[in-house]
């Protein structure tokens, strides 16, 4: 910049033609869009963005307008030019250029990540692409669209299990965090193959080993001081707790105060091949049903009769991106198609433009760039049915 300075000192009049346009220039970097934030990843949620151009004091000397059009995955798109007037305004030796963002930008692309940079062209027809560092290019992946796509579909248990994995912290234990009571088992029981295996669970909640497990649990219960067993023959005492309220277990994991108690678990399995696409698989997929039971426990003469009168049904799920194995693994996640508003799993179609075949690990790296996305389980609300039976045990004490 001195040998610039040096240059308009000599040559008076002539001094425009001698300096170099592009030396102008400081830098170009994606910000926020409140400016407050240097951008190398867009973040869920993000509509706008903005483009800041740093120049020299002596640029709004001897530079009038400029234009600025974007670059998409390497590929500059002449439409999304637009000229500006170089203005200077108080003290700030930048201009900032908002840019609105959606998922058409993977038009033109199958790869699930795209990054961003801008083109400058000056009034004389010199160019410079800014940012000057790859590294500093803006980072968008195609993930964050996915919950439009399912919100526009209708899909609103996978958009809202979505959107609550994007907008929390990153976690990738999904023991460590639930979501209760967003899904009513009510509304997963529309769906015919779920309601088929819901049908299917009141032939196992009675079964030897069940009735096993519901000792053990009950004797959870008398340990963790939640239960006392009754003193005097034919005493009732009451045992149970149907609530969705969280609670922080001796294993360190959070789950409601009903499952710290469950007594059947009844794998539900879907099929990542032939299943439909719908809300249910793409907020649950396979999961499991589980049993809570709610009765007395009486004192015999020798040992306690536990007579079970209620039983609670829930649907829970893991809901995370980890790596599967087997078979039938679930890292595949589809094709998604923003234009169309769409998924499929035809494969062959992956190989069109719009289209962004996802995996599992897609999910991983936008975490490990964000520091966004939480793994959770997810509890439905429960349906209690009176299903009775009994259960003569000597294995309770205190």
């Amino acid at each position: 910049m001195a040998l610039i300075l040096e240059a308009i000192a000599q040559n008076g009049s002539k001094r425009q033609a001698s300096i170099q346009e592009l030396e102008f220039i400081e830098k170009g970097l994606w910000y926020d869009e409140e400016g407050k934030e240097i951008l190398h990843v867009l973040k869920y949620g993000m509509k706008k963005i903005r483009f800041r151009v740093f120049f020299t004091n002596l640029a709004f000397q001897y530079l009038t307008q400029y234009k600025l059009g974007l670059y998409i995955g390497g590929v500059y798109y002449p439409n999304s030019e637009k000229t500006y007037k170089l203005v200077k305004k108080g003290n700030l030796n930048y201009v900032d250029h908002f840019i609105s963002i959606t998922g058409k930008i993977f038009s033109n692309t199958t790869e699930p990540i795209v990054s961003l940079s801008c083109r400058l062209t000056l009034k004389s027809g010199k160019e410079l692409t800014l940012p000057y560092n790859i590294a500093d290019y803006c980072r968008v992946h195609f993930v964050i669209f996915v919950p439009e796509i399912m919100k526009n579909k209708g899909w609103n248990m996978s958009f809202n299990f979505q959107e609550y994995w994007f907008k929390n912290k990153a976690n990738n234990n999904c023991e460590r965090c639930a979501l209760v009571n967003t899904v009513n088992i009510e509304d997963i029981l529309s769906f015919t193959e779920v309601k088929e295996a819901y049908d299917q669970l009141f032939q196992k909640y009675e079964t030897p080993k069940a009735k096993e497990v519901l000792i053990r649990q009950i004797q959870k219960m008398i340990n963790n001081k939640e239960l006392s067993l009754p003193k005097n023959e034919n005493e009732n005492i009451p045992f149970g707790n149907f609530s969705n309220s969280l609670i922080n277990d001796t294993d360190g994991s959070v789950k409601t105060k009903m499952h710290q108690y469950q007594y059947q678990k009844i794998p539900y399995e879907a099929n990542p091949i032939i299943d439909k696409l719908d809300d249910f698989y793409g907020a649950f997929g396979t999961s499991s049903f589980y049993l809570a039971a709610a009765g007395t426990i009486s004192k015999l003469n020798k040992g306690y009769k536990i007579w079970v009168d209620k039983v609670a049904v829930y649907l829970k799920d893991n809901f995370d991106f980890q790596e599967t194995t087997g078979l039938l693994n679930t890292n595949m996640l589809g094709i998604w198609n923003y234009n169309r508003m769409d998924v499929c799993r035809n494969i062959m179609k992956s190989y069109t433009n719009s289209n962004i075949l996802l995996w599992n690990k897609d999910y991983r790296k936008y975490r490990d760039e964000t520091g966004f996305g939480c793994d959770f389980n997810a509890y439905t609300t429960y349906k209690v049915h009176k299903l009775c039976f009994e259960i003569i045990t000597n294995d309770l004490y205190e």
